[in-house]
């Protein structure tokens, strides 16, 4: 078996390798982020001056444009208000902080419907 002190370079030699892979990813994605976005307005008024809400190019493919609607709380007090006042839960997502909900459990005040489990991860901190 290997030695411990072994284990632990490889393991170090493995998250550089990681983060400078992930470095260099999110650079490329941001340079073909940019260009894809640049793209996509030239084709878009290009469309739009030739009166186009589809283009096709045979061998290349097919361009539309399609709106989405976000909605996003501005005012939480008033939010949760309303929801509340108007019996509205169906416009929560069924999602649990896991920060409040463990400090309950803490406290002695489990959650009825919830479970609490424990995953093992390897933390590794680098040294200089």
């Amino acid at each position: 078996m290997a030695k411990l002190s072994d284990l632990m370079a490889m393991y170090r030699a493995e998250l550089d390798r990681k983060d400078s892979l992930v470095v260099a990813h999110k650079a490329e994605l941001a340079e073909v982020d940019d260009r894809l976005t640049r793209l996509s307005a030239a084709i878009k008024i290009t469309a739009d001056k030739n009166g186009l809400e589809t283009v096709k190019v045979d061998g290349v493919g097919t361009a539309t444009w399609k709106i989405n609607r976000n909605v996003s709380i501005a005012d939480s007090g008033e939010f949760f208000q309303y929801v509340k006042d108007y019996d509205r839960f169906d416009l929560l997502q069924k999602r649990i902080s896991n920060t409040a909900a463990l400090e309950l459990y803490d406290q002695g005040n489990p959650i009825p419907g919830t479970t609490v489990y424990a995953e093992s991860k390897l933390s590794f901190r680098r040294s200089n």
